[in-house]
């Protein structure tokens, strides 16, 4: 968790590319892996809420496992 907070702040601060560039070869697939995330996690969380309020504006659940496991259905498609 440590490591993917500071990826994460490296990320958000500086350059994917020039980052990845720093890392030993050996780290370099976990690197692009974290990269991506990280990039992708942001757009995530605001398509959740988005979907979130958009269910509850009409009358669905979104709270509870079966809303939960809906509402990640129609994010992940």
């Amino acid at each position: 968790a440590a490591l993917l907070i500071c990826v994460g702040a490296a990320t958000a601060l500086a350059n994917p590319a020039r980052l990845l560039k720093s890392l030993p070869g050996a780290l370099y697939e976990a690197g692009v892996a974290v990269v991506v995330a990280m990039t992708f996690a942001p757009n995530l969380v605001a398509d959740v809420t988005r979907l979130r309020a958009a269910r509850r504006l009409r009358g669905r659940l979104d709270t509870g496992v079966k809303g939960r496991l809906q509402g990640g259905r129609t994010v992940l498609e």
